[in-house]
């Protein structure tokens, strides 16, 4: 029944639009602002209403869709700054296990190096280099039969010596 109702009240308002009185009424400057007055009136009142809900809002301490419109901006911001810290821990964390890599490495390589010149000192011994003190040294004579006679006969008086001392 209700469907009958809305059928035959859309097709008496097509009729009465579709007639030439209601065209020269609509076609005239005054009726079409006072339908302009009355189509902005609408959106005023919602303005109004509007405003008054932002003020009893700001005055309850209340949460408005402004509010809430920023904290989602602010929410997409931090998580968007969120999801780019993670690619750049990401980049830092493959940086630090190359870093690790190549460090295990040159130990390694270090390792193998101390190795061989280990077992290389072992094959060949070292011959002694002669030391700066050395070099500038005389060589000392070499002793004779007579001058080791001589060293025989100090070392025994000094071993008298000590032994009277005691």
């Amino acid at each position: 029944m209700i469907d009958q109702l809305k059928t035959l009240a859309a097709r008496r308002v097509g009729q009465l639009l579709a007639s030439d009185t209601t065209m020269k009424v609509v076609s005239d400057p005054r009726v079409q602002t006072a339908m302009m007055r009355a189509i902005n009136l609408r959106a005023d009142a919602r303005e109004v209403v509007e405003r008054q809900v932002q003020g009893v809002a700001a005055v309850l301490d209340l949460v408005t869709r402004e509010d809430v419109a920023s904290l989602k901006r602010t929410i997409r911001d931090l998580e968007d700054t969120v999801e780019e810290l993670r690619d750049e821990i990401g980049d830092a964390q493959e940086q630090v296990e190359t870093a690790k890599r190549d460090a295990t490495s040159a130990r390694q390589d270090a390792q193998d190096a101390v190795q061989k010149a280990e077992a290389a000192a072992k094959a060949t011994p070292a011959k002694k280099a002669p030391t700066a003190r050395a070099k500038k040294r005389p060589a000392a004579p070499k002793k004779t039969p007579a001058a080791k006679k001589t060293s025989a006969a100090k070392k025994a008086t000094t071993a008298k010596k000590a032994a009277t001392a005691k």
